[in-house]
């Protein structure tokens, strides 16, 4: 009598790969001293890189001629998707300078993509121990990407007068981590202190800038993995 072939049946769902939808916001910036005698001409630029991804950026924004005050930015970059493994760095830049405004803005943007796509690369390389604190980490007084343009020249950009960096920051996270911080709908908003770098003489004394930035979980994706068995 001949055998009956095995009955091959769909399986169930067996598993779940979630991805995590993000937007990343520079919010405002608060200005107590300007790095000029009375007012600073700033850009802002961000970017975030996941993993070994090309880095993510949007325009750099001119906010025009500012004194010590408040002023809103909403920089964002919306729809980022991030799974619980994968390391993302967010960075920012704020920079008072009065050269050309056409070339500042193209090598800032290029400048703080490549600060956020150095640390995500190097954390999905195995660098994963500068991941630390329960929002990331914020490298030097103004982030790592501002040890050059205090030395007063930045990719064809001459820094004259009181031009410089008044802000930056690099912060570094595992996707479980913004997971976990942005878990029931929490948004996480955090304030960093930047105390900027020497002016030179005839300027203002160091700056001090107070940059405020948000991460906000906007949907999740699920991903189901089917099985077959026999």
């Amino acid at each position: 009598m001949a055998t009956k072939p095995p009955i091959r049946i769909e399986g169930p769902i067996t598993g779940v790969f979630e991805e995590f939808v993000y937007t990343f916001t520079l919010k405002s910036f608060k200005i107590t001293n300007t790095r000029s005698v009375h007012e600073d001409t700033d850009y802002v630029s961000i970017a975030v890189a996941v993993g070994t991804n090309p880095p993510i950026t949007v325009p750099t924004k001119a906010m025009g001629n500012l004194n010590n005050g408040t002023y809103k930015v909403n920089l964002s970059i919306a729809n980022v998707n991030v799974s619980a493994a994968q390391p993302v760095a967010f960075s920012y830049s704020i920079l008072n300078s009065g050269y050309n405004q056409d070339t500042v803005e193209e090598v800032l943007q290029k400048v703080c993509s490549a600060a956020a796509s150095k640390g995500a690369s190097a954390a999905a390389a195995g660098g994963g121990a500068a991941i630390g604190g329960p929002v990331g980490s914020v490298i030097g007084a103004v982030g790592t990407a501002a040890a050059g343009w205090v030395l007063g020249k930045l990719e064809g950009i001459i820094f004259a007068d009181c031009d410089g960096s008044v802000a930056a920051g690099d912060h570094l996270f595992t996707g479980a981590q913004l997971a976990q911080q942005t878990a029931g709908g929490k948004i996480i908003t955090v304030t960093d202190d930047n105390k900027g770098s020497n002016s030179p003489d005839g300027c203002g004394s160091n700056s001090r800038y107070y940059a405020t930035w948000s991460i906000s979980a906007k949907a999740k994706l699920k991903i189901p993995v089917a099985a077959m068995r026999t």
